[in-house]
């Protein structure tokens, strides 16, 4: 219940257009350590309790922001704890709703979502660009080999 006030703290109101949390300090808040909730999260294992072939890192499930002291808590679902740590890193794509298969199979299987906002981008840009042609049509082909071309002269430049 803490959690869910104080991301609507951090929110804009419709009434002032600013935050509660902005009205009330007179600052706008920071909201860079905001995770999605129930997403996986990567917990560092210490060095002093971990041998040298022991995992780095647990897969845990995020809570909620800590009270208590700085950090996050997670949820260990094999060992039914709650665990606070601050060294996390988050997967907010991944909700562990589909059971591990492979190391490899895992990486094949996803796409970074900044390649398909980028490809999308330049969807967007050919519809658009295609809309503006006011008398003249486009066969598929043609529009394809253009999107083509866009593409290999962006990732060129990079």
């Amino acid at each position: 219940m803490d959690t869910a006030a104080y991301i609507r703290n951090c929110v804009t109101t419709t009434s002032t257009g600013q935050t509660p949390y902005e009205r009330w300090y007179g600052i706008i808040p920071d909201v860079s350590h905001m995770r999605v909730f129930g997403c996986t999260a990567y917990a560092h294992i210490p060095e002093a309790d971990r041998k040298k072939l022991d995992k780095k890192s647990n897969k845990l499930k995020f809570l909620e922001y800590s009270e208590s002291q700085k950090g996050y808590r997670l949820l260990d679902m094999a060992k039914q704890k709650l665990i606070i740590s601050r060294d996390v890193i988050f997967n907010e794509d991944d909700f562990g709703q589909q059971k591990e298969q492979g190391r490899y199979s895992q990486m094949q299987k996803t796409k970074p979502s900044s390649h398909q906002r980028y490809y999308q981008r330049i969807l967007l840009q050919s519809k658009v660009s295609s809309q503006n042609l006011i008398g003249q049509q486009e066969s598929r082909k043609v529009r394809s080999q253009r999107i083509m071309a866009l593409m290999s002269m962006q990732m060129s430049q990079r």
